[in-house]
C-alpha cells in the first residue's frame, strides 16, 4: 500500500522544465509518467534510466525511478536512487520520497532518522511531519509520536493528522474516552482516506478492557499474597 501511494505521489510532481531536459528526454520522461498509470513499473524504470543517463542532475527522474524500483522489489537500488535525488536537490519532496522508501521497506527507525533530518531543513513541512508520525506509529515509538503531535499543534494548529496521531497515543495508553474524542475530531477535520484505511490496522481500544482485567487479577493475587504473608508474620511474632 505504501508503495502504491509513493507512485501516486510521483504523478503529482510537476512536469520537467524545458530548460532541464532536451526535447527527446522530456518525451521519454512523459512516457515514463504515463506508464505509471498503466502499472508497467519495469518500463517506468527503464525509461527513467535513460533520463538518468542523459540528464544526471534531473532529480525528478531519480525520485520517480526510486518508487518504481521499490515496487519491483529492488530495495537497494531504490534507496540509492532516492538518496541521489536528495543529493541533487534538498527539496522536501525528495526527502519525503526517501522517507517513504524506508517505510516501504519496513525500516521504521531509518524512516524516522530520514524524517528528522529532513525536518531540520524544512521544520514545519506538513507531509514530513505526517511521515515522521507514520514511522513512529508503525515502530510503536510513542515518545517520538507524542513529540510529533506537539509539533503538529505548534506548526498547524487543529489538524486532521495531528488529531489522528493523538488518537493513536490515547489508544495505546488505553484512554478510550480521549481516543474516541480525538478520532471524532480528526474525522471532522477531514482525515484523508489514507488515514481512514490506517484505522483498520490499529488495535481497537476494547482490547484495553482485557488488559485491565489481567492487571486487576494480578493485582488481586498480589494483595491476597501480601495479606497471607502478613498474617504468617503476625502469628510467628506471638
Amino acid at each position: 500500500m505504501i508503495v502504491i501511494l509513493t507512485l501516486c505521489a510521483a504523478l503529482a510532481a510537476p512536469p520537467p522544465e524545458a530548460t532541464e531536459l532536451s526535447e527527446e528526454l522530456a518525451g521519454v520522461y512523459i512516457e515514463a509518467m504515463a506508464s505509471i498509470k498503466s502499472g508497467d513499473h519495469q518500463k517506468v524504470s527503464d525509461l527513467l534510466g535513460r533520463v538518468n543517463d542523459g540528464a544526471p542532475n534531473f532529480d525528478d527522474a531519480f525520485r520517480n525511478r526510486c518508487a518504481a524500483e521499490r515496487f519491483l522489489g529492488n530495495g537497494a537500488e531504490a534507496r540509492r536512487l532516492c538518496e541521489r535525488a536528495v543529493e541533487i536537490d534538498g527539496y522536501w519532496v525528495n526527502h519525503a520520497a526517501l522517507v517513504r522508501d524506508a517505510l516501504s521497506g519496513q525500516e521504521y527507525p531509518l524512516a524516522k532518522e530520514y524524517a528528522n533530518a529532513a525536518l531540520q531543513v524544512h521544520p514545519e513541512q506538513h507531509e514530513l511531519l505526517r511521515l515522521l508520525g507514520d514511522a513512529a506509529m508503525r515502530d510503536r515509538d510513542y515518545r517520538t509520536l507524542e513529540k510529533t503531535v506537539t509539533r503538529f499543534d505548534e506548526a498547524h494548529g487543529d489538524d486532521a493528522w495531528g488529531e489522528f496521531y493523538r488518537f493513536v497515543l490515547h489508544n495505546a495508553h488505553c484512554d478510550t474516552d480521549s481516543a474516541r474524542a480525538s478520532l471524532e475530531k480528526s474525522l471532522q477535520l477531514g482525515l484523508p482516506e489514507q488515514g481512514r484505511r490506517m484505522l483498520a490496522r490499529i488495535q481497537p481500544p476494547t482490547s484495553c478492557e482485557r488488559n485491565y482485567t489481567v492487571f486487576a487479577a494480578v493485582g488481586g493475587v498480589s494483595v491476597v499474597l501480601l495479606l497471607a504473608i502478613g498474617m504468617f508474620m503476625w502469628r510467628r511474632s506471638r
